[in-house]
């Protein structure tokens, strides 16, 4: 940069992130922080509770930490504009200094909201979804898509800064209103930009790998194409995204189903038809019939009978061995477990009529399985212990190998960090390298463990 003033040039580093500059927004969330931390000391403290208790307002502590992830910031956000009424209260009737009070603006207030409403769907990714124990990579990517098209949205629901109208209420039931785009201020608009881009860069598009996991999995795989479909993709790159995951899968599960063949684990003459599923002939095959997968192939119409070929006793043994693989996973795709059955069986304090609600959406085209609602009620790792693996143990193997690839603390702090980038100064990223590493150990973590009880039992009798 040219310094007129001295007449030379001056080496500056500017950080710029993608979306524009968000200084209001790093300034709001440092003025709640300011708020909260008032009331480190007991003396504010009580006088805050009582005064929520005599409101009849929701007797919910400040939050005093001053950790800058998103999940948190967005707490920090939700906590203060709950507490806004009992905070107001407090400071028309106490004699304490003001000055953090009269610092925030209702303009602050309002950005403060606008924000929240922007990192909404990333922030409860990070505080709830990926600390679930029963969450699998298929659904990592089912979230990763629901994210980004609410962030695309029109329509988004902002908190309102008001009074909280009962005594029980908190973060999650207080009250929201519904606010458009148009609605929202320029430094609302930027906060939206910037956690968008931030997620399409922090979070890959999705690979074939990924496209497997959701196939894999028995609650999303008849979502699999509009899962394909992340990101400003065109209809060939869905297509092709869709297509390249079933090919993986497919060639996956031949090695494996063609593994658990020669080691007897699976009967080279079992009888598939006992299943009753009509998937069984060739005709029917998804990897046959460009039809169905959904998207026409122009260039297949022109393709005439296939060529005979001279073929040796193994490779005509392989090659069979391949179709029998292809049946066992065109039924796997086909197969439509009643869910509601399941989760009545695995949620026994819950009726039935209330999974139903949690679990079916209708509208005017039909009733469907809520993707959510079974996320929530339904621990598919479970039901492949229960029923899935008896017959499909070939998926049942794979579903293993694959569905707890991405559900691992890198992933988590890959959400919890961009709070620094979208809200704030401070810039923390997990590198490929250490995610690798920190994959390897999780996948690894029993295997360890026996290796350090060996060599301690190893180092004991060694001493005896």
């Amino acid at each position: 940069m040219w310094d007129s003033d001295n007449g030379s040039w001056h080496k500056v580093v500017t950080t710029v992130t993608p979306g524009g500059a968000l200084e209001d927004g790093g300034s709001v969330i440092q003025k709640l922080r300011n708020l909260n931390n008032h009331f480190r000391s007991s003396k504010q403290l009580n006088g805050l509770s009582m005064i929520q208790k005599a409101l009849s307002y929701p007797e919910l502590q400040p939050l005093t930490d001053s950790d800058v992830r998103v999940a948190y910031t967005c707490k920090l956000i939700r906590r203060s504009i709950v507490n806004y009424a009992a905070f107001e209260a407090y400071f028309q009737s106490n004699k304490d200094s003001a000055s953090v009070w009269s610092a925030i603006t209702p303009l602050d207030w309002i950005l403060a909201a606008e924000m929240e409403a922007a990192t909404l769907h990333i922030a409860n990714l990070a505080l709830v979804e990926s600390q679930s124990e029963s969450l699998v990579s298929s659904y990592m990517v089912v979230f990763r898509r629901l994210a980004e098209k609410r962030l695309k949205s029109f329509k988004f629901q902002m908190m309102a800064i008001e009074a909280p109208k009962a005594k029980d209420e908190n973060e999650t039931t207080h009250r929201r209103v519904e606010r458009t785009l148009d609605q929202f201020s320029e430094q609302g608009k930027i906060c939206l930009r910037r956690t968008l881009l931030q997620l399409q860069a922090r979070f890959p598009k999705v690979t074939k790998e990924s496209m497997a996991c959701v196939l894999l999995d028995p609650r999303t795989k008849h979502a699999a194409k509009k899962i394909a479909a992340v990101g400003n993709v065109s209809r060939k790159e869905e297509k092709a995204i869709y297509t390249s995951g079933l090919d993986y899968l497919r060639q996956e599960h031949r090695n494996v189903f063609g593994t658990m063949t020669k080691e007897k684990k699976i009967p080279l003459n079992q009888d598939f038809s006992s299943q009753n599923s009509s998937a069984f002939s060739q005709e029917t095959s998804p990897f046959s019939s460009p039809a169905s997968t959904g998207w026409d192939d122009e260039e297949d119409l022109l393709f005439g009978a296939p060529i005979r070929t001279n073929q040796t006793r193994e490779e005509v043994k392989e090659q069979e061995v391949d179709a029998r693989a292809d049946r066992v996973l065109t039924e796997w795709l086909e197969l439509e477990p009643d869910w509601l059955d399941v989760a009545d069986c695995q949620n026994p304090s819950k009726s039935r009529e209330e999974l139903r609600k949690e679990m079916c959406i209708a509208n005017d085209k039909g009733s469907y399985w809520s993707l959510l609602g079974l996320y929530r009620h339904v621990d598919v790792l479970r039901w492949f212990r229960d029923e899935g693996e008896d017959r499909f143990p070939s998926i049942a193997l794979l579903a293993r190998i694959h569905l707890g690839k991405v559900s691992s603390s890198a992933f988590q702090e890959r959400v919890f960090s961009s709070g620094g980038i979208v809200m704030g100064p401070l810039r923390t990223r997990t590198d490929h390298r250490r995610a690798e590493k920190q994959l390897l150990l999780r996948h690894n973590r029993n295997e360890l463990l026996k290796l350090k009880q060996d060599a301690k039992k190893a180092k004991e009798q060694k001493e005896t």
